[in-house]
């Protein structure tokens, strides 16, 4: 049975560091996708960062790239890192939907407060790489936030609160 590991949680949580922890740490191969890691590798294809990256291309094209990666892995049967927010359980559904049969669906929650995240996106490193997100953004995906359930996931692996 194939994975599917569906990150969850606001911009600046640490998804992307926690992947890349858990891949130095598992035997099994991971095809990682989010439409973040699609601005960064088409901006420095142009020598833009993130953030410029983001006003550059049209999110509708990152987001019709990501589809077609996704597809691609799932025809491939590979196991697949989903690096998004995916904050909401609509949002969710309508993304695990697109899962075939044959994977086992789990999820890695990242429930910190407020203030963690908006320190860690305030980091002189993720600013840097051109990481800007303004607290405003923060704030609504705080809002919008909806804890996973059993019900939609197999398992889950993780909740990190800190």
């Amino acid at each position: 049975m194939k994975d599917l590991i569906m990150m969850i949680g606001p911009a600046g949580s640490g998804k992307s560091t926690w992947t890349k922890k858990y891949l130095e740490t598992t035997d099994k191969e991971y095809v990682v996708l989010g439409t973040d890691a699609i601005f960064v590798e088409w901006g420095e294809a142009e020598g833009l960062n993130y953030s410029e990256a983001f006003n550059h291309f049209k999110y509708k094209d990152v987001e019709k790239e990501f589809e077609r990666r996704l597809v691609l892995a799932f025809e491939n049967k590979q196991n697949v890192i989903w690096d998004q927010t995916n904050l909401t359980v609509k949002t969710r559904a309508a993304k695990l939907a697109k899962v075939p049969t044959g994977y086992r669906k789990r999820a890695v929650v990242f429930d910190l407060p407020k203030e963690t995240v908006l320190s860690r996106i305030k980091n002189p490193d993720r600013i840097a790489e051109g990481k800007h997100i303004p607290n405003v953004v923060i704030y609504g995906m705080f809002k919008q936030f909806e804890m996973p359930d059993k019900f939609e996931f197999d398992e889950i692996i993780e909740v990190i609160t800190k």
